[in-house]
């Protein structure tokens, strides 16, 4: 049996994957995703997106295409706009959620400077 010897040429990695701003595109791809879904959600009302509970007797599991962007459920449902109303529930939880830990935050460092400002003050 004989060997051959294998040369490893070095991958130069500046060409073999896309960059913008330092960041790859497996970084670039998921913050698009999420931009435009924040996007999406914040103005489900003012855009023309089907009402997620709306149901199409005649599009009953319809393929994606043009008119249902994501295809319609077994009832005829928009699956986009299920999609888009749904997702408005945890965007609504989390600035709830980032509010109400701010202010925990704000009360807990207020009570923490008054209690170093008494201790400085107190002589020793």
């Amino acid at each position: 049996m004989t060997t051959v010897p294998i040369e490893a040429t070095p991958v130069d990695r500046e060409r073999s994957s896309i960059t913008w701003g330092g960041f790859s595109l497996a970084f670039w791809l998921p913050v698009t995703w999420m931009v435009t879904l924040l996007f999406t959600v914040a103005l489900a009302d003012i855009l023309p997106i089907r009402e997620p509970t709306e149901s199409d007797f005649t599009a009953l599991k319809a393929r994606p295409g043009l008119e249902f962007w994501l295809g319609t459920d077994v009832l005829g449902r928009d699956i986009f706009a299920r999609i888009i109303h749904g997702a408005r529930i945890p965007f609504h939880d989390a600035r709830v959620n980032s509010a109400i830990e701010t202010k925990e935050t704000d009360w807990v460092n207020i009570i923490n400077f008054f209690r170093l400002m008494m201790s400085a003050s107190k002589p020793p």
